[in-house]
This record gives structure tokens, C-alpha cells and sequence, in this order.
């Protein structure tokens, strides 16, 4: 349990208003919901995958310093660009179906801080898997509750707010994380 809930809320958080929610929402409205969450499992299982694998490999060879080190920077660089205006959602290709919506996804699911993040915590923890399912998990919460909300999703402003409220948390948490493991703050022992 030590790597699935901090997987899921920090997928979850770093998903916020970015490209993988807003195609989500897309297709959802476009009536093509099984088929998008079908790919987007796909798309993160291969995704997170490879980066739990990686993580598996990384975690005997690097200290725990460096692995709280590995996941605040994780943290760090998921809350920097909510920063920024998000991303455009890739375009919906082709029609409604799985093969168009996995192509979609893919392009969003890897390279992302989300990745990145079950990659730190697959070589922080002891079970990469725990890693990938706490990612899945979070990244299809992220989907669900976009596509939920349909046209109701906040747009403009309110979304822009919700993300910035997101980074602040995760660069603080990220950088005081990596601090810590650098061995900075003093614990007074």
C-alpha cells in the first residue's frame, strides 16, 4: 500500500486539466466514452508499464535519499507545467472507436509527468505494481470525472485556478521533498 494511494492522488492531481482529461471529455461528449477509457487503459497500462519496469530495475541501485530524491522531483516537475496554459488535447483522428482513440492517447501518456511519477514511486517502493495500479487508477479517476461533468467541466478561469492551487501543492510537497533527501532541513536529532 506503501506506492498505490500516493500514485493515485499524485496521477490524479498532475491529470487535472491537462490533455488527458480534456480528450477524455471530448470523446465523452462525443459519445464514444467505453471506447476512450478502453484506450486510455491500454495506452497508460504500456506507458506505466515501462515505467514501473524501469523503476524495478533503478531502485536496488540508487540510495533511499535518492529515491525520495527521484519522487519530489517527480512531484516537482507534475506541478510546474499546471502552471502554464495546458496543452491542447490531441485531435480526435478518424471516428469514433478504439484504434482513433488510442492513437489519442498514446500521445498523452507517454513522456508525461504521470509517467514519471510511477516511475519514482516504482523505485521508492517495494511493489512496482502497486506503482502502475495506483497510476492507472488515478489517471482513469482523472478521465471519469472529466467525462462526468460533460459540459458542466469548468472552463476558462475556474479550471485555470483549480491547476495553479494543484502546482502550488505539488512544487511545495516536490521541493520539500527533494530537500529533505538532499539532507537541507534539519530534523533536530
Amino acid at each position: 500500500m506503501d506506492s498505490i494511494v500516493p500514485a493515485l492522488l499524485a496521477v490524479l492531481l498532475a491529470e487535472t486539466g491537462g490533455r488527458t482529461q480534456m480528450l477524455a471529455r471530448a470523446r465523452a461528449l462525443a459519445g464514444d466514452l467505453g471506447a476512450a477509457l478502453g484506450a486510455l487503459t491500454l495506452a497508460s497500462l504500456a506507458a506505466y508499464g515501462i515505467a514501473a519496469v524501469g523503476g524495478y530495475f533503478i531502485g536496488p541501485l540508487i540510495p533511499t535519499e535518492a529515491k525520495d530524491m527521484l519522487f519530489g522531483l517527480s512531484l516537482l516537475f507534475a506541478g510546474l507545467p499546471l502552471l502554464l496554459k495546458p496543452k491542447p488535447a490531441p485531435a480526435m483522428i478518424g471516428a469514433k472507436g478504439l484504434p482513433s482513440a488510442l492513437l489519442g492517447f498514446a500521445k498523452t501518456q507517454f513522456g508525461d509527468a504521470a509517467q514519471f511519477i510511477v516511475f519514482a514511486l516504482a523505485a521508492r517502493g517495494s511493489s512496482p505494481s502497486l506503482a502502475l495500479l495506483g497510476g492507472l487508477a488515478g489517471v482513469l479517476l482523472a478521465a471519469l470525472l472529466a467525462s462526468a461533468m460533460g459540459k458542466d467541466w469548468p472552463q476558462g478561469r475556474p479550471i485555470i485556478l483549480i491547476r495553479w492551487g494543484i502546482a502550488i501543492l505539488l512544487i511545495v510537497v516536490g521541493s520539500y521533498m527533494a530537500v529533505n533527501a538532499m539532507g537541507l532541513i534539519h530534523r533536530g536529532d
